[in-house]
């Protein structure tokens, strides 16, 4: 019984340590929205392709990460080291959309994607 409360204890102890560590790492990432200036009938044919096309990709000098493009145009990623990247939109598709973005921590940064790259 004294065995079981010394590990609980130990746990909970532990568990309290860490938490202040996993909020802080929290504020440090950051979080890149957006939308693409696409069709939905273009992004649901991207979607049905075999190989899956309807991509958004985040790369940086360090990171490359991807997420799906929702049928309104419609996509984030969250947790990014805060970092300079280049968003594209539909990288493997014929017609690909790409702008330079700031990912900032703890800040939610926007950005629209359009053939202009405006």
């Amino acid at each position: 019984m004294k065995r079981s409360f010394i590990l609980a204890s130990v746990l909970v102890a532990a568990s309290v340590a860490v938490a202040p560590h996993a909020r802080a790492a929290q504020t440090h990432s950051a979080t890149v929205c957006g939308r693409v200036d696409a069709s939905p009938a273009y992004i649901l044919r991207l979607q049905q392709s075999p190989r899956r096309l309807n991509i958004v990709m985040a790369e940086s000098a360090t990171d490359q990460v991807t997420t799906t493009v929702n049928l309104n145009g419609s996509f984030c990623f969250r947790h990014l080291t805060p970092d300079l990247y280049t968003v594209t939109a539909f990288p493997r598709a014929f017609a690909s959309y790409s702008k330079p973005v700031m990912a900032v921590a703890g800040k939610t940064v926007r950005i629209y994607l359009d053939r202009r790259g405006e």
